[in-house]
């Protein structure tokens, strides 16, 4: 057997709700297979996950702490599956502004970077530096992913 995705949301229900018979509810299928996947999954891991009791199931120690990375690794694919929308969507990447040193002393500065953060949510790296680095840096600076070069006069 490998470890799939699945067989953490299994895990994860039958914790959730301490019963088979619930946690199949959840999921939309019947409890017996759902019992042998956790049966499954507990002799690929080489561990007991789970004490079954007649009105339903408790995490032993080891389950507890395989709910912890469980829950971990669910909720980073939910976050990746969050930023690849973003990213198919075109609103989210990584964006580097140099400025000179005097506009980053300005008043507008920093407002404007705050307003651009909250409508699009992309890592910006702010830099300060003299006007011939803004400019080399502008040059030197390919196109990545459908941006536009820009090359200074």
């Amino acid at each position: 057997m490998h470890m799939e995705l699945r067989h953490l949301r299994y895990f994860l229900a039958v914790a959730e709700a301490g019963h088979l018979t619930r946690a199949a509810a959840r999921l939309n299928i019947r409890q017996p297979p759902l019992s042998q996947q956790i049966k499954a999954l507990e002799n690929h891991l080489g561990m007991v996950l789970f004490r079954r009791h007649p009105k339903g199931m408790a995490l032993t120690e080891s389950g507890e702490f395989f709910l912890e990375e469980a829950r971990r690794i669910l909720d980073g694919i939910a976050v990746m599956e969050q930023r690849m929308a973003r990213v198919a969507k075109g609103v989210r990447g990584r964006l580097a502004i140099a400025f000179t040193t005097s506009a980053a002393t300005h008043l507008l500065t920093p407002r404007v970077l705050r307003v651009f953060r909250g409508r699009y949510p992309v890592h910006i790296r702010e830099c300060g530096v003299d006007c011939e680095e803004v400019k080399i840096g502008i040059e030197d600076t390919e196109p990545h992913g459908g941006r536009t070069k820009i090359r200074s006069e």
